[in-house]
């Protein structure tokens, strides 16, 4: 029977069960309790080294003993502990009112096909500076996307005309729209 102690140490038999050692060792659980390992018994502390992938490995090697025979056996726990992630600047009332006026503003744009100019009163440029507020908002995200589509729409009729000139750049803004919604 393996008892777990609170030390990270593991020690076989308890010390009372007719298979267990009686001979005045200490008992696992007794042992736990006091802070001192029963006979036998190992104790470590966790080792924490670096992993290939960036993270932390943290391993605490156990080892345990039974009560007869004096055997070391030993086991290995791991864990994987991962950095913590950055947390986004949080998004002030101020920027929520002015987050609303932009989405409006980049909307009226798009409708009036102010896809990228005239600079500063665009969709593409709205929708930037909404992001930059908020890096996380879905609304821009999506807003930008649609300027991408709305140019791809262009390059092809463009393309469709013959216009080919016109159709790369065009197509050379619909990528640019679509790396900013990234």
């Amino acid at each position: 029977v393996a008892v777990a102690g609170i030390g990270f140490f593991v020690a076989m038999g308890d010390g009372l069960s007719p298979g267990g050692s009686t001979d005045g060792e200490v008992p696992p659980a007794a042992a736990s309790a006091t802070g001192s390992p029963a006979a036998g018994a190992t104790e470590s502390t966790p080792e924490a080294s670096p992993a290939a992938d960036g993270t932390q490995e943290v391993a605490a090697v156990v080892g345990g003993g039974s009560g007869e025979t004096g055997s070391a056996e030993a086991a290995t726990t791991s864990a994987k502990t991962e950095p913590p992630e950055p947390r986004p600047r949080r998004v002030s009332a101020s920027d929520r009112i002015r987050i609303i006026g932009l989405l409006s503003n980049a909307g009226l744009a798009l409708e009036e096909n102010r896809l990228m100019s005239p600079a500063g009163d665009n969709a593409f440029d709205r929708y930037r500076r909404v992001l930059e507020l908020d890096p996380r908002n879905a609304k821009a995200r999506d807003g930008l996307r649609a300027v991408a589509d709305r140019y791809r729409s262009l390059a092809e009729a463009a393309d469709a005309r013959g216009d080919a000139e016109q159709a790369r750049d065009f197509a050379a803004r619909a990528r640019r729209a679509d790396g900013a919604a990234q």
